[in-house]
């Protein structure tokens, strides 16, 4: 549900103005990237690789000219020139086979060339002479170890590699790599000590993170992959916005051949780690053994009758209620003081004399009249046996096994298992000139916690249309829409209010591509990315722009039902019995909807300029459209609400040279960045907003029924210029071994969320919190130096050492005034510079031996060594000095995300009569943490481990051949060891107290641990 504004007019003028500045730098820049055309430079979105090469004559040596080059079943071809050399660019990922032909010579075709997006393929022959016809010779492409032309750390991982991994998602697959550590908390992905959102996601050259927040913005099924690139190291300057990693994804193109796969798959978690949900509560401080202060529980004296009164003493066990009372019988029974679930009526009460407030006596017997009425609890509850209904003082009506059976003592609960269904299907509509591939995939997912499930659904297509043998256009798209219900956390005794979370998002793009010859070409690409979310209880809408707060919450004069049909929310919800931790009845605090629009028009020009020089230039422009609203819900004096809906736009370009020599590869490259925000801060941050003569906050109610405060003399932000070099050397020492080094300047925008949260200065809240749409680039200084050596046929080893500055990232500063808050900035205030910055050094040892015909064995094993360290790990840091009474940090310290050592090993085993294993695994040493945050000294930041975790998974696979069908039956299992690890500790101090994961108020949570085991059995067919 999006709130649309109710004036465009206020808001045109200024946007109007805003457009036309912007306008001027970017016709300037549309000059100078004509001008770059026109001296035949060029512009590559990395979505497509070359293939070049030399071809002679065998018996002389000399170079052969007019030669025909052809990717078989395609319209690519090229010739070579005098001195033997051809190159054909703008080729999709995939295998194809190259054929060469010359009048007079034999004809050679070499079949299985793999083309890498963004690499050079280099084939080169030496052709027969003959003066008899005949039949042409094929030989079978061997796969080159090496790459020549990587200059950087690149991990390419193909359509079989990613069809082989026990991983179904792009994150899986990116945590196997060498140099990605994994929060486990979170399950955040960090490449090389920087932050998770500072990785950059694109699918077929445009765009995909949310801009609100940095993430991967839609879910993606693997198996419409062809390749995913990923790019750890310093990254040529085609690409921007990003700070420490690249993940390009290329979608599968179909061919002139009809080919297609069903899959489906079943399974079911296994037990979780934890303590029993329901269980009882444990006192670390009494030998760990229970006691009865648990929500729902009381110690009751024989067996469990209604009858029966609770016992209400000192906290003790069963076993020791049972000695000091001399009774065997005692035990702990699972239900609500006053709540009896085996009850099917309701019991005898007195009749109360309406009039004396006396209960009434029968005349005869002089007994009090007895008659079944619903249980009225000391606090005001009514237990309505017959209605089996609890309704709560303020109206508000639970079901009673709802609120009287949540407990049990165990950990086998009901889970159902989750299914995953695939398809996939691609060929030709028109011959070559027309085709196109699909697939989809629909899961139901469900978690190892009860009320925790899930649905969704993806749809990836792509058509490409042929129109000349030189003119190609493409259009492609993606569709995903997904359905959760979490754990409930607080609210997992009361499932009802639990919110549940809706997303849907697509990506669609149409790309033109015109080869003007076999070196040149040029592409012009429109798409746009969109996403958008909301989470909320059912039926439960807190409309903070339109509604006061007395209209969105919950009243009690009004009827439980005319609090329903309105949608009223109860907050504070129902705390449980003896538990201010859980939540029994209520409804949810929270309410959020977001929409994130990313709209990109984007101009190529590539041409091989000479054998050795590839220049490449580009344009691109993004457009965005950001809204966010949402409300947490305190209490009448503590609300939060977050708005904004701004529009900010970018634009970027570079100019880049491919050097290709014998002995080296220069990658050398320049990259500007414009961005233009969208928002005003005030003038002065100490005198922020506009106040009325009794102090009170002024609000303009022209736009909105509440009213927005109004910022005192707002100043637009300022735009952002970056220049960024990027240098990247490959020095081929000999045809198994490779030096490299890279440098560069990384810059991204900070996400939306830092530059425009609560940009309308709301001050209702307890703890405010103010974005900065002027907020500074985010900046990586980076150095890389490698070496590869192959040391035979299919075995290489590869070491590369890394370092890493960071600076201007989002802080926080407390600004002390009445209305005091918290500002996020990364520059100076008040003559401070209060931008976090960091340094990672580390180094990477990678182990691999490649699939081979003549080994059923190969498989990668990597080490990784890291140090990430700066002044802090959130943007938080300022507020929580100031909240906690810290003095500042000035020091440097381990990062949330330091792991200094990850080993991770991938196994690929090929067994006979067509079967196969496949093993991933991974070590990670311990990561940080501070033991006593809380305290108002300066704390001694994350000077302690957790313990250290590891993970093993498993595919196991058997092909079968029946009638042109290939049958595949499958096995696919997580932590095949069932491994515990511990993810969170909860609290530090009661974890270094108790040696075991606790919260504050010593309880357990079972999201402390990893996941349990998964097991699942799936069946594919191939045609």
């Amino acid at each position: 549900m999006k709130l649309k504004k109710n004036s465009i007019l206020k808001t045109f003028r200024d946007r109007f103005r805003k457009l036309v500045s912007f306008t001027k730098v970017v016709f300037l820049l549309c000059v100078a990237v004509y001008m770059a055309i026109a001296i035949n430079f060029d512009v590559s979105a990395a979505i497509t690789g070359k293939v070049s090469g030399v071809i002679t004559a065998e018996a002389t040596d000399a170079p052969l000219v007019d030669v025909t080059v052809t990717l078989v079943g395609t319209s690519s071809t090229a010739t070579t020139n005098a001195a033997g050399y051809y190159v054909m660019t703008n080729i999709p990922p995939g295998s194809y086979d190259v054929k060469v032909e010359l009048t007079g010579y034999a004809a050679e075709t070499v079949a299985g060339t793999r083309v890498l997006a963004g690499l050079t393929t280099t084939l080169n022959f030496t052709l027969k002479s003959t003066t008899v016809q005949l039949e042409g010779i094929t030989v079978t492409a061997v796969k080159p170890l090496i790459k020549r032309d990587v200059t950087q750390t690149t991990r390419i991982i193909e359509s079989d590699d990613i069809e082989a991994m026990p991983r179904d998602t792009v994150n899986g697959i990116l945590q196997t790599l060498p140099g990605v550590a994994v929060l486990n908390s979170t399950g955040s992905t960090h490449v090389r000590g920087g932050r998770s959102m500072e990785i950059r996601y694109l699918i077929d050259g445009i765009p995909i993170n949310n801009p609100i927040s940095r993430s991967l913005g839609l879910s993606i099924g693997t198996n419409s992959l062809e390749q995913m690139e990923v790019i750890t190291g310093g990254f040529n300057a085609e690409h921007g916005d990003a700070q420490s990693g690249i993940v390009n994804l290329i979608t599968k193109v179909g061919t002139n051949k009809f080919s297609g796969r069903i899959r489906y798959r079943v399974g079911q978690w296994g037990t979780h780690h934890g303590d029993p949900l329901y269980g009882p509560w444990l006192d670390p401080d009494n030998g760990f053994r229970p006691v009865a202060i648990e929500p729902f529980r009381g110690i009751f004296f024989g067996q469990p009758y209604d009858y029966q009164k609770p016992y209400r003493g000192d906290d003790v066990t069963v076993a020791e209620l049972a000695a000091r009372e001399g009774d065997a019988q005692v035990v702990f029974t699972e239900v609500f003081p006053g709540v009896y679930a085996d009850r099917t009526e309701n019991p005898l009460q007195p009749v109360i004399d309406p009039e004396t407030g006396e209960p009434q006596v029968n005349a005869d017997t002089g007994e009090p009249i007895l008659t079944r009425q619903p249980y009225r609890d000391a606090d005001g509850t009514v237990i309505d046996y017959e209605k089996k209904q609890v309704t709560l003082l303020d109206g508000y009506v639970v079901d009673l096994e709802q609120y009287s059976g949540l407990f049990n003592d165990t950990k086998k609960y009901d889970l159902s298992p989750s299914h995953i269904g695939e398809f996939a299907l691609s060929g030709p509509i028109w011959g070559n000139r027309l085709t196109f591939a699909a697939s989809s995939q629909l899961s139901r997912n469900h978690s190892f916690f009860p009320n925790s499930n899930g649905t969704s659904y993806i749809f990836q297509g792509k058509l490409k249309f042929e129109v000349t043998p030189s003119i190609k256009l493409t259009a492609s798209g993606l569709f995903n829409r997904g359905e959760s219900h979490s754990y409930g956390g607080s609210l997992r005794f009361w499932p009802n209010a639990v919110p549940v979370s809706n997303s849907s998002a697509r990506n669609t793009s149409v790309r033109l591509s015109h080869n003007i010859n076999s070196g040149t070409f040029y592409t012009l690409t429109v798409g746009q990315f969109h996403r958008s979310g909301e989470a909320h209880q059912p039926g439960k809408v807190w409309d903070p722009l339109e509604k006061t707060f007395g209209e969105n919450a919950w009243d009690p004069e009004k009827s439980f039902a005319q609090n329903q049909e309105e949608g009223r929310i109860r907050n504070p919800p129902q705390q449980a019995y003896n538990d201010t931790t859980y939540l029994v009845a209520g409804d949810s605090n929270s309410w959020g909807t977001s929409e994130a629009t990313t709209s990109i028009v984007r101009a190529d020009f590539s041409s091989q300029v000479t054998a050795n020089h590839l220049i490449q230039t580009g344009i691109e422009f993004l457009g965005y459209d950001l809204y966010n609203l949402s409300t947490t819900n305190y209490g009448s004096s503590n609300l939060y609400m977050e708005y904004y809906d701004v529009q900010p736009q970018s634009l970027s370009m570079y100019l880049q040279d491919k050097m290709e020599y014998e002995g080296m590869i220069v990658n050398a490259g320049l990259r500007y960045d414009l961005y233009n925000p969208s928002g005003v801060s005030p003038e002065d941050p100490f005198d922020p907003l506009e106040l009325n003569d009794d102090g009170t906050i002024k609000l303009d109610k022209s736009t909105y029924k509440v009213g927005l405060p109004i910022i005192k003399n707002p100043v637009e932000a300022s735009t952002k210029h970056m220049i960024a070099p990027r240098l990247g050397i490959s020095f081929p020492v000999t045809d198994r071994s490779k030096l490299h080094f890279t440098y560069g300047h990384y810059y991204q925008i900070p996400r939306g969320d830092d530059l425009y949260e609560n940009l309308n200065f709301d001050m209702r809240g307890a703890i405010r919190r103010r974005g900065n749409p002027d907020l500074d680039p985010e900046r990586t200084i980076a150095y890389e130096v490698g070496i590869i050596r192959q040391f035979t046929d299919d075995l290489t080893i590869d070491i590369t050492g890394f370092t890493k500055d960071i600076d201007k990232l989002v802080n926080s500063v407390h600004v002390d005034i009445t209305n005091d808050y918290s500002y996020f900035l990364n520059d100076e205030f008040e003559g401070m510079l209060h931008g976090i910055y960091g340094r990672v050094q580390g180094f990477e040892l990678t182990i691999r031996k490649w699939r081979t015909g003549g080994s059923p064995v190969s498989g990668m094993l990597s080490y990784t060594y890291s140090v990430a360290k700066g002044k802090g790990s959130s943007r938080n840091l300022g507020y929580l000095t100031y909240y906690r009474q810290q003095p500042d940090v000035t020091e440097s310290h381990p990062l949330a995300w330091d792991q200094r050592h990850v080993f991770s090993g991938l196994l690929d085993i090929q067994l006979p009569f067509d079967s196969a294993v496949n093993f991933i695994g991974r070590y990670g040493s311990g990561l940080p943490y501070t033991p006593n945050p809380r305290a108002p000294v300066k704390p001694d930041i994350n000077s302690k481990r957790y313990p250290p975790t590891y993970n093993v998974d498993a595919l196991i696979s058997k092909r079968s051949r029946i009638g042109g069908l290939t049958y595949t039956l499958f096995v696919d299992i997580r932590n095949i060891f069932n491994t515990k690890n511990l993810d969170d500790i909860l609290d530090a101090v009661t974890y270094d107290r108790y040696g075991i994961p606790l919260n504050s108020q010593k309880h357990s949570h079972p999201l402390s641990w990893s996941s349990p085991r998964l097991i699942m059995m799936g069946v594919s067919l191939d045609f």
